[in-house]
């Protein structure tokens, strides 16, 4: 029980000596940061001493945002030609930056979301969504009707602070909607599959009956 006492602290203080990414090694740590503490990140190696701070007012690339998260659900509808149709809601959601690094400047901050389908049998992509929203959004949903066949829909977002630069594009997992469509969607390899199983399956069944006859 001591031993791993022992090995956790060990970790801990380990983990704890280690500098934040982005955080710059000063010899000391800047006067205006006991004045006003809310625009600086410190840290300090707890076995060297060393001593890391980061300006949170310096103006650079925003931090990519995080843990992007693509939802599609399906309900029936009626076309204008009574038709039943398959529709799919969209739910993106996401999670802030860590730093928007621009100087604590909320005017005029936005993200930048890019959705797009590919055919799973072609490879061909096509975008279905550009768009740009404000910080105070962290989600978009929509409605969309999707041909009929295998299809992977994903999605991408970038951070885009009041300075104008923008963080590196994150991208969603993707999404088989084919596997959404009632009844479910075969792909080629399926379809040759059943259709050889039904051709053999008929064959069989004739040549039973042939017999008996």
């Amino acid at each position: 029980m001591w031993n791993l006492w022992l090995i956790l602290n060990l970790v801990f203080l380990f983990a704890n000596s280690l500098p934040l990414s982005g955080i710059s090694l000063v010899k000391d740590f800047p006067t205006e940061l006991s004045s006003d503490p809310n625009k600086f990140i410190f840290s300090r190696n707890l076995i060297t001493g060393e001593k890391y701070v980061k300006d949170l007012r310096v103006i650079n690339n925003p931090s990519p945002v995080q843990r992007i998260r693509l939802l599609f659900t399906t309900s029936q509808a009626v076309s204008s030609n009574n038709e039943a149709v398959e529709v799919f809601h969209m739910k993106l959601r996401w999670m802030d930056p860590d730093f928007w690094n621009d100087n604590f400047n909320e005017t005029n901050r936005n993200y930048k979301i890019l959705c797009e389908i590919e055919d799973e049998n072609s490879g061909r992509v096509r975008n279905f969504l550009a768009l740009t929203v404000p910080s105070a959004f962290n989600g978009y949903d929509e409605k969309y009707i999707f041909p009929k066949m295998p299809l992977i829909a994903r999605c991408k977002i970038r951070v885009q602070n009041s300075a104008n630069l923008d963080s590196e594009w994150i991208s969603s997992p993707s999404i088989s909607l084919s596997q959404l469509f009632d009844p479910p969607l075969l792909t080629a390899e399926e379809d040759s599959f059943h259709k050889k199983y039904r051709h053999a399956r008929f064959r069989q069944n004739y040549w039973t009956r042939f017999r008996s006859a």
